[in-house]
């Protein structure tokens, strides 16, 4: 039976050799009795998908904050008005 191995030549010393190293360098076990051809196989199943994320903000929140902005007139009274304002969950995970 031909072989398209290219080391299917090889004599019995040299595979025991072959087969020293590989148990050297941490190839212990057999996964499988025949190989599998991973191209071949079907690929796995998509992930599931989860459905739209909800909205990140409301049209309540949303006006809230614009009329915090509209309201201020500096700087300072807009950047008070930011810290003052809860209406995005990010001001609670930032850091």
């Amino acid at each position: 039976m031909a072989s398209n191995l290219p080391n299917a030549n090889l004599d019995r010393q040299e595979i025991a050799a072959l087969l020293r190293w590989h148990i050297e360098a941490g190839c212990d076990e057999a996964i499988a009795e025949t190989p599998i051809d991973r191209f071949a196989a079907a690929p796995p199943p998509p992930p599931e998908t989860r459905g739209a994320p909800a909205p990140s903000a409301t049209a309540q929140q949303t006006a809230s904050a614009q009329q915090a902005a509209d309201a201020a007139d500096t700087l300072d009274a807009l950047y008070e008005a930011l810290c003052a304002f809860d209406g995005c969950p990010l001001k609670q995970t930032a850091k």
